[in-house]
């Protein structure tokens, strides 16, 4: 027996097609499917499929009889794997870093044959740069090719923190000069997400805008969670900002990350040194890990004049807006957010497209890139040391997260040409 697989190495957002050959006429035949994150946990997907009569399983065509998923899905191994149970601390698969994901795929007749091949999942095109950098303040990694001037894109992260270089680097792929940029937890940077001068940000721009593998004229900024919180912000602020794509994102200013000075709540941002207004997150009531905060946000909303105070001026940015959200999202409530970031811009009579994309039994990170594991619907969140619910079912993420990909790739090409 054999596994046949169209491509031994692709994009990370790139469906592949798998077949395993050569099997025993009808019988029964086990598939796994298993890779490491970056916290060097394992996932393994694992489905058992009955061979024709020519000895043959095609997953893009055949449901499997068992298993961690059961619809007919050319990727469902893809997004089924689920964590290893021996995991205390469980969250879903990390992925920080450019660097490609082995994916390990075996088939095993009981009794009988085995097969085994590896495939090489990468978020780097050939000729994609990767470059550090550490200059006037900024801590980020730029990704470019030397194809000449590309459409520039800042990738900016949430709550958690730190450098995520993954979708700046497969947005790159997709022939765009990217920025991906940490603003807190990193050397350098503050250690919270607590009194962060948007000022910071404004250099970041501007240094985009130089470097020779920017197309001039158009920077666009994407954010999820907090970030698309920022990402909003940051375009009602700086005209230079000329589009902004926003995951789970938030209509207002939010308090600063500090679960355990929740008394104290401080600002997440400041400009001119002044800090901007921000809602304080009621308190959870007799949290019970995996917390649900989203119930703490709807609480805290009602305070409207706090709600307006630190609304963000969405109908002041300068172009089109594509906002994405999952309407089973636990963490917080990104859809009703969204939701209020639409009705704002209509009430201003907002000149340029804005849309917001929403996905039943999705869950805040039901629109990351498409293919990863979706099993895991909590987060041990790195700040507040904390077992978070995000919401959603396996399968309902991994529909959104190929939708909202698209729909963002199509955005984009849409705006830069």
């Amino acid at each position: 027996m054999r596994i046949e697989a169209t491509l031994a190495e692709s994009l990370f957002d790139e469906p592949i097609a798998i077949r395993i050959l050569e099997l025993p006429p009808s019988r029964a035949v086990t598939i796994r499917a298993a890779a490491m994150d970056e916290l060097n946990h394992r996932w393994e997907s694992r489905v058992e499929f009955r061979a024709d009569g020519y000895g043959v399983v095609d997953v893009t065509a055949q449901a499997p009889v068992a298993g961690t998923y059961r619809e007919v899905d050319a990727m469902g191994l893809f997004w089924s794997m689920e964590l290893d149970p021996a995991v205390t601390q469980r969250s879903v698969f990390d992925k920080a870093s450019a660097a490609p994901i082995n994916v390990e795929l075996l088939a095993e007749v009981e009794g009988g044959p085995s097969a085994k091949i590896v495939l090489s999942r990468l978020l780097l095109a050939a000729g994609i740069r990767r470059t550090s950098v550490r200059e006037n303040g900024l801590v980020g990694t730029l990704f470019h090719d030397d194809g000449g001037p590309r459409p520039a894109v800042i990738v900016i992260g949430g709550s958690g923190g730190e450098l995520d270089e993954s979708i700046a680097a497969l947005l790159a792929s997709h022939g765009y000069t990217t920025l991906a940029l940490a603003y807190f937890g990193c050397e350098g940077l503050p250690p919270l997400l607590r009194n962060i001068p948007l000022e910071y940000f404004e250099t970041a721009i501007q240094w985009i805008k130089r470097h020779r593998s920017a197309r001039a004229g158009k920077v666009a900024v994407m954010g999820r969670s907090r970030g698309g919180e920022l990402a909003l912000l940051l375009g009602s602020v700086f005209p230079a900002i000329t589009a902004v794509v926003a995951v789970a994102p938030s209509s207002v200013m939010w308090q600063s990350v500090e679960r355990e000075l929740a008394d104290e709540a401080g600002p997440s941002w400041t400009y001119h040194g002044q800090p901007l207004p921000f809602v304080a997150r009621a308190r959870e009531a007799n949290p019970k890990p995996p917390i649900k905060l989203t119930p703490a946000y709807l609480k805290a909303m009602r305070n409207e004049t706090a709600m307006e105070r630190a609304a963000i001026a969405v109908e002041k940015i300068n172009g089109p807006i594509l906002m994405v959200s999952g309407k089973d999202d636990l963490l917080w409530p990104a859809a009703t957010f969204a939701e209020r970031v639409m009705d704002r811009l209509k009430r201003h009579n907002f000149p340029h497209s804005y849309k917001h994309l929403t996905y039943d039994e999705s869950g805040h990170f039901g629109s990351l890139p498409p293919f990863r594991p979706t099993t895991l619907s909590e987060m041990f969140h790195p700040v507040d040391r904390a077992s978070f619910a995000l919401g959603g079912t396996a399968r309902g993420d991994a529909s959104a997260s190929v939708s909202s990909w698209r729909e963002m790739l199509a955005f984009f090409e849409d705006y830069h040409t």
